[in-house]
């Protein structure tokens, strides 16, 4: 008797994913084989820029197809050659695989005409930006839950690697034996909700979820006894107690039947542990480097200084937190590191924002990293390279608004009513943020963002898509949360 032969698959589908997604909005090509890549090269410069750029290019054109967008419009920074050379190399690589659109074009038509219709009426804009534009956003301390983790402990492939004291009070249910690592899978309904949060919204989520928890395990112990109970009467024997023999830790044997039952009729019940009990951790964690390092008194000096112009109040409040510099040594090593870090930061704001403006306090500057903390010679050699490489002559964009005095009034009105500061440690809106507002809005200068000839451009869907010579990171996930993608 022949067999009747059953459809498994209704289609096939080819995909273009030669990127890493770090969350909905915010995707990345480099990896760590680029990493090594450079490591190995040394000092072959030009070898690994072209490496680079040739990554970016992949990742950037399959970005394009996986999202069925072919840009109206290409606008990179004027001042950038490598901006302008990545647009030409992509303009050229869109021509010849031109064909990859017109099939997905075709394939939409034939599922949904109306969605096809609806495409073509919409615009994408696509803006390449070099992170020497904005070096202020990866200086600051971040608040956000994903940021925090990213900053302080790194986060590889949706992992996270906690400390040595903090990974002995790691479950086994969520930390690898192999990796020690805490694992933040997508499917993670508490860090989903909770990634952009800032910190202290985070701990009151937690102890939402813990209560949670705890709710859930009073309900069902209370489904055990009475299931229990139930079994006693069903035997038909309700005056006979049950047997009181003990297990060898001291637990009844009643007891141990409960918990088999809660783990056999309630298996939300040890996930919703795990899940608790790992973010307890990890917020645990963060409070910890909060209060070692003094973050909240650090992170207000670093949101003042990038939005206020005030040389020296600044200066007298960072010798004021830099003079008891001398009891550092006595801290561990890794404080001692953490500390001297945070120092780098608050030092390399401050010459970033007064480089142009006050040129003379950044030997002051460096004569108190030095004096002070004792900060080694390749501390001071980096701030300079930090000055050369995206210094206000390396800037096109006028990042503190303090070029001339339009601008400085704009930048004070921005911040007096334009802005919506949560509180004093989240007043600095990064500059990626302002320009996908502007870019969405149809606003870019073409004075300072250069338009590729139309030649090369066709029609497509309204998305603003920023890329990046040097990736963005963690610290902007939150601004491309609220309002990256507009129509």
């Amino acid at each position: 008797m022949p067999m009747r032969s059953t459809k498994v698959s209704s289609s096939v589908q080819e995909m273009f994913f030669d990127y890493l997604p770090w969350s909905p909005w915010v995707a990345v090509g480099v990896s760590e084989t680029d990493s090594r890549l450079e490591a190995t090269l040394g000092t072959a410069a030009r070898t690994m820029h072209q490496l680079t750029v040739d990554r970016q290019l992949d990742t950037l054109f399959s970005l394009l197809v996986t999202l069925k967008q072919r840009p109206n419009s290409i606008r990179v920074l004027r001042s950038f050659r490598s901006c302008r050379a990545l647009a030409e190399r992509l303009a050229v690589r869109l021509d010849q695989e031109s064909k990859l659109w017109e099939s997905q074009v075709t394939a939409s038509a034939s599922t949904s005409l109306s969605k096809a219709n609806v495409s073509h009426q919409r615009r994408c804009v696509l803006v390449i930006l070099d992170r020497r534009e904005d070096p202020i956003t990866p200086l600051l301390t971040q608040w956000t839950y994903e940021a925090m983790l990213q900053q302080f402990f790194g986060i590889r492939a949706g992992r996270v690697r906690l400390p040595v004291e903090e990974e002995t009070r790691s479950s086994e249910a969520f930390a690898s034996p192999e990796t020690e690592h805490v694992v933040l899978p997508e499917g993670d309904p508490f860090y989903a909700a909770n990634r952009y949060a800032y910190f202290g919204e985070i701990g009151e989520a937690v102890h939402r979820l813990v209560a949670s928890f705890q709710e859930h395990r009073a309900s069902a112990l209370a489904r055990a006894r009475d299931s229990s109970n139930n079994e006693l009467d069903l035997d038909g024997e309700p005056g006979r107690q049950r047997s009181s023999s003990v297990t060898a830790n001291g637990t009844h044997a009643a007891d141990m039947e409960q918990v088999m039952q809660i783990l056999e009729h309630f298996p939300e019940f040890r996930r919703q542990s795990q899940l608790a009990t790992k973010h307890v951790t990890l917020i645990g964690a963060l409070s910890k480097q909060v209060k070692m390092r003094e973050l909240m008194q650090i992170s207000q000096l670093e949101q003042d200084m990038t939005c206020r112009d005030a040389e020296q109040d600044h200066m007298h409040r960072l010798a004021e937190l830099w003079s008891q510099a001398s009891h550092w040594r006595s801290l561990p090593p890794s404080v001692r590191s953490a500390r001297m870090e945070d120092a780098w930061r608050l030092a390399a704001l401050f010459a970033l924002r007064y480089e142009s403006t006050r040129p003379e306090t950044i030997d002051r500057l460096k004569h108190m990293l030095r004096e002070r903390l004792q900060m080694p010679s390749w501390g001071l050699d980096a701030l300079d390279g930090l000055l050369r490489t995206c210094g206000s002559k390396q800037r096109t964009i006028d990042l503190f608004g303090n070029r001339d005095l339009i601008a400085r009034a704009k930048s004070t009105l921005r911040r007096g009513f334009g802005s919506n500061v949560d509180n004093q440690y989240t007043q600095h809106e990064p500059l990626l943020a302002q320009i996908m507002e502007d870019a969405a809005r149809g606003r870019l200068s073409p004075e300072t963002f250069e338009e590729l000839p139309p030649e090369c451009i066709l029609c497509g869907k309204s998305l603003s898509i920023g890329d990046r010579l040097r990736h963005w990171g963690y610290h902007c996930g939150r601004g491309a949360a609220h309002g990256s993608i507009s129509g």
